[in-house]
């Protein structure tokens, strides 16, 4: 990917660096969107981040509605399509100082004056927006192909809440739709979780060994970390798993029964050094994103929250329309004592208790011994994907080890301190994973709820692109990812192109009747025919099948 420095010149952009320069460019073009639609916002702060991007913006009395923010995306959608250029140039310190006054960019004014007095003072500018910024940033907007606005805040200037509570317009960025499609799928999941009293938290990629001593991986699982790192005398390592720092956040304060069951969440980005032969495209990589959780219960409250996380599996799984699949409960080798936590009845209970559970709500199940975490038993849900051996997606795990080994409390109803037990489970294992084997069952025709590019808009001649246009528009006003193919291309390619390459599963033909007459020819993915409906009634259509997550 190409892009301009704030010196002008252009030079390809080091894929380490990517998503960074995608994040900051599309704060850029979402301010601009912002402008167009309130000329008299005032701009603050615009970066990107490690999840995306945002903007802090004064606009005085106006507060947003998310109507509001979809019309903003509707308008960064355009500014990409308009292909702007952008410019970079360098003014002076008073040059600068006093373009921004001219401005009226009262914010962009006073960063100046924290500036060092020999600072080069850097401009970027693509179509009728201009902002402060050191760069790089990509050289046209066309290049910005995945993108979402995802909310708001509130966030005052400079941090300092003695200064004006400005509003914080957050996005997120990607390189491409497929990973925007994971974004959504990280969207699906935790929505799911937050409705059944989920706490999401995110912790640090990296941890103390210590910690890992603690937990007992530093000795049943080392080889599979990467390398100690030491830093002002402490040792840290990339972090393999989730369940240490989850069990940090709950010793950090009392707890009572009537607390229990308490359920964090996360959707963590997780490392493992993985042998360099057992590697598999984006189903068994070294780091990965992890749809992890940790639920701290009491012993009377196993069998209710193992079924509903069992509930939960089966639940996504209609989502995705997944019906062969396979349950195992995994069982320790009582032979291994390297491998197992060196405990027969903690493993005897661990076990009883699972195997109880499983009979009780009536789960179909095989049993494999050897295949149990080192700290206890798990139920395992396998899948058998297109290619290759089979997988597993979906896993629960029954803890009594490690709540113990971190001293974790409660105070029961007799007043005297209890271990929690702990449910270790991930529903959509690692989304990494779980693409694959979506993308392989599917051959890359996702369900419309799922789908990256949900509807393309294909005028037939330049004679209906205006008419084109404002379907788009409607369509994106209704929160439906759509894409207005306005090349001058023949629409039979059009739509060999859409139903082959990039199997969108709606594409409404425009042509000359459907403009005079307000309506849309639509074309299914799989389909030789045409429907032709109005525009209120296919989006209706479309819309009911986005919430109902139909197949």
């Amino acid at each position: 990917m190409k892009i301009i420095y704030k010196d002008g010149t252009v030079g390809e952009c080091p894929e380490e660096e990517v998503t960074h320069v995608l994040r900051h460019s599309a704060a850029h073009i979402m301010a601009q969107a912002i402008q167009r639609l309130y000329p008299e916002a005032d701009f603050a702060y615009g970066p990107a981040t490690e999840r995306g991007f945002y903007y802090d913006v004064d606009l005085g009395d106006k507060k947003l509605t998310d109507e509001d923010l979809a019309a903003i995306e509707a308008e960064m959608k355009k500014i990409t399509k308009e292909n702007l250029p952008f410019k970079s140039f360098i003014l002076g310190r008073e040059e600068a100082v006093k373009f921004m006054h001219e401005r009226g960019a009262k914010y962009k004014e006073e960063h100046i004056g924290d500036l060092p007095e020999d600072a080069v003072i850097s401009f970027y500018q693509q179509g009728d927006y201009i902002d402060m910024c050191i760069g790089p940033h990509i050289c046209y907007t066309k290049a910005l192909k995945a993108f979402k606005i995802t909310g708001q805040s509130g966030a005052y200037w400079k941090d300092n809440a003695k200064n004006k509570m400005l509003t914080r317009i957050n996005g997120v960025a990607f390189a491409s739709q497929e990973e925007l499609a994971e974004y959504e799928l990280e969207n699906y999941i935790r929505d799911k979780e937050l409705k059944l009293g989920y706490q999401h938290v995110l912790t640090p990629c990296v941890g103390s060994v210590q910690l890992y001593k603690t937990s007992g991986h530093w000795d049943h699982y080392r080889k599979n970390m990467f390398p100690p790192m030491e830093v002002e005398g402490e040792t840290f390592v990339l972090r393999p798993m989730n369940c240490p720092h989850h069990m940090m956040i709950y010793a950090n304060k009392p707890h009572s029964y009537r607390e229990l069951p308490i359920r964090i969440g996360e959707i963590a980005h997780d490392f493992r050094f993985e042998a360099s032969g057992t590697l598999k495209g984006i189903e068994r990589v070294r780091h990965f994103c992890q749809n992890d959780a940790h639920l701290f219960v009491t012993p009377s409250q196993i069998e209710d929250e193992f079924k509903k996380v069992v509930d939960l599996i089966l639940d996504v799984y209609k989502d995705f329309g997944i019906t062969d699949y396979r349950c195992v409960l995994s069982l320790r080798d009582p032979a291994d004592t390297e491998k197992y936590y060196p405990d027969d009845d903690m493993w005897n209970t661990a076990e009883a208790s699972l195997r109880q559970v499983l009979n009780d709500i009536g789960i179909e199940y095989t049993e494999e011994i050897g295949e149990a975490a080192f700290y206890g038993p798990k139920l395992d849900v396998n899948v058998k994907p297109a290619v290759g051996a089979e997988i597993t997606l979906s896993t629960c795990q029954l803890d009594f080890c490690l709540p113990m080994k971190f001293d974790l409390k409660y105070v029961d109803s007799d007043s005297t301190e209890k271990t929690p037990v702990v449910l270790h489970r991930a529903i959509l294992g690692t989304l990494d994973r779980f693409m694959a084997y979506i993308i392989e069952q599917t051959m890359g025709k996702f369900p419309t709820w799922l789908a990256p590019l949900q509807v393309k808009v294909l005028p037939v001649s330049e004679k209906t692109n205006d008419y084109a246009a404002k379907v788009n528009e409607a369509l994106e006003n209704a929160g439906v990812r759509t894409f207005l193919d306005d090349r001058s291309e023949k629409i039979g390619y059009k739509i060999r192109e859409g139903q082959q390459v990039d199997r969108v599963p709606y594409m409404l033909i425009i042509g000359q009747k459907e403009a005079e007459e307000g309506t849309v020819s639509v074309r299914k993915r799989d389909c030789t025919e045409n429907e032709v409906m109005s525009l209120d009634d296919f989006i209706a259509k479309v819309t009911e099948e986005i919430r109902t997550k139909a197949r």
